[in-house]
């Protein structure tokens, strides 16, 4: 089941079709026309779900995501991950990333998969909004910012996959839900907190000296390069 999951989009829509997705994750198949209360997102959970996965899979080396995704191991919890991160919302009266880790665990351990998967999955369910709230809300130029993002994920391999994550789900909302802003942002953070993860310090105490190549990141956002300008 893994092994089918981890084979991409495709894999997962043919055996879909098949009707062995149905008895593999109930769980997903049960979201297939139920669509998010909020107005941002443009398909149901059960397709959403599957466009994250579509995300992953187009990431290719040469660029900043791409080169993170050949640096893990093992993508296969990243994978179940992107297809069960927002079936909680099924769940009413739950908060749909906490719903959404206690079924990814049960399924897991249904699926007799290893604990380290289990855990993984978890993980990355349960706080698979978290690095999209910082990028959204947080100064992630102040040093203080990356030491308590690093004291969350506490693994590299984390890092990746949540960023990783973070940029296929968002992608997948809506056509102009991903901006070059969030981006830069989201590199910004990558980078700070690999270095507290990697043991070489603080950040660097002084933003001004990172503020004119965000500016540049950020040339083709003109709204939120001035924001930062001001």
């Amino acid at each position: 089941a893994l092994y089918a999951v981890s084979s991409g989009e495709d894999a997962i829509r043919n055996l879909d079709r098949a009707g062995i997705l149905e008895l593999l994750l109930p769980e997903l198949t049960a979201c297939r026309t139920f669509h998010s209360e909020d107005s941002v997102h443009t398909w149901t959970v059960f397709e959403h779900s599957l466009r994250t996965l579509r995300n992953l899979e187009s990431l290719t080396p040469g660029t900043f995501l791409g080169d993170l995704k050949e640096q893990l191991p093992d993508l296969e919890p990243l994978y179940l991950a992107a297809l069960l991160h927002d079936v909680g919302k099924r769940i009413p009266g739950e908060d749909h990333a906490m719903a959404g880790a206690r079924i990814a665990r049960e399924i897991g351990e249904r699926w007799h998969l290893a604990s380290d998967v289990v855990d993984a999955v978890e993980w990355l369910v349960r706080e698979h909004l978290l690095m999209a709230h910082y990028i959204r809300v947080r100064d992630v130029e102040k040093p203080q910012t990356a030491i308590e993002f690093a004291r969350i994920v506490r693994t590299p391999e984390r890092l990746i996959q949540l960023a990783l994550l973070t940029w296929a789900d968002v992608n997948a909302v809506s056509a102009s839900a991903w901006t070059a802003s969030q981006g830069a942002f989201l590199e910004r953070l990558y980078r700070e907190t690999a270095r507290v993860l990697e043991g070489e310090g603080e950040p660097d105490l002084d933003p001004g000296q990172y503020r004119q190549r965000l500016l540049r990141q950020l040339a083709k956002d003109p709204v939120d390069a001035g924001a930062l300008e001001a």
